[in-house]
């Protein structure tokens, strides 16, 4: 019992505490103007400030050099390998970059031979 009281009275207490936060401010006499008649905290202005709009975005950052203007599209072509290194793209189709390929690939291979997937489980009912 006697927690219900003290939380009733810890309730109470805040609400009169709230209330005498929260209301509006009142003038003591008939010639005092009220408090509530200037320009409040949470007002907002009749018109919004100007929008700040960057004249144009920053460049990003590049290690290799300032990025070309217009990206030059490069289509993907089967068994070509596309070069970046000197920044531009470079579609090559040699007798090395195939070796390399089938070395890339014969390594995945066997990296992956003896791994399986566990068996999904079943909901039984």
């Amino acid at each position: 019992m006697k927690p219900r009281v003290t939380f009733i009275i810890v309730i109470v207490a805040a609400l009169a505490i709230a209330v005498i936060i929260l209301r509006p401010p009142q003038a003591s006499s008939p010639s005092e103007p009220a408090l509530a008649e200037s320009p409040s905290v949470n007002s907002l202005p009749d018109t919004p400030p100007p929008a700040v709009v960057p004249s144009a975005p920053p460049a990003p950052a590049t290690v290799g050099g300032p990025a070309p203007a217009n990206p030059a599209y490069v289509a993907i072509e089967e068994g070509k390998t596309i070069d970046f290194s000197s920044g531009t793209p470079d579609v090559r189709n040699t007798a090395t970059d195939h070796a390399a390929l089938a070395s890339a690939l014969a390594e995945m291979e066997a990296a992956t031979d003896d791994f399986t997937f566990p068996p999904s489980p079943t909901n039984e009912p």
